[in-house]
């Protein structure tokens, strides 16, 4: 339940340095990092409401949906003061700082925002949302 946004990070963050020409660095991997640290935590919280629901009593879809309803603006609150945090590194300019724009092109694929010539914008409303069709899956079991 919580390893399968981690996948979903890792494609997003992949992607967005294929897209922007960044390469794999140091710093790079330290975006990853914070990346998976975002994914891990919005899959914790979501997995916590829809814990909450089913103690309350419901079916698992119901549990699923009210869970994920209830927690999406939180979910989309961490990734978009993820991203915010990371446009410092965006905008880095100097050839000491030249890695450290991998770390925010990583960092930024999977929470949403992203460099004007980045990848995809709505990554993050998107990962967020998309987030739940697996749990919904793996709760019916």
């Amino acid at each position: 339940m919580v390893v399968v946004p981690l996948s979903l990070a890792l494609i997003d963050g992949i992607a967005a340095l294929y897209i922007s020409g960044q390469y794999l660095s140091v710093l790079g991997s330290i975006g990853f990092i914070a990346l998976f640290g975002v994914a891990v935590l919005n899959g914790i919280m979501m997995l916590n409401a829809i814990n909450q629901c089913l103690l309350g009593g419901g079916s698992a879809h119901e549990a699923v949906f009210e869970g994920a309803l209830s927690r999406l603006r939180p979910v989309l609150m961490t990734a978009s003061i993820a991203a915010l945090g990371l446009i410092p590194m965006l905008r880095a300019t100097g050839c000491r700082l030249r890695g450290a724009t991998a770390t925010g092109y990583r960092g930024a694929g999977r929470s949403g925002l992203q460099h004007p010539a980045g990848p995809a914008g709505p990554a993050g409303p998107v990962g967020a949302v998309w987030g739940v069709f697996p749990r919904r899956v793996l709760f019916e079991r």
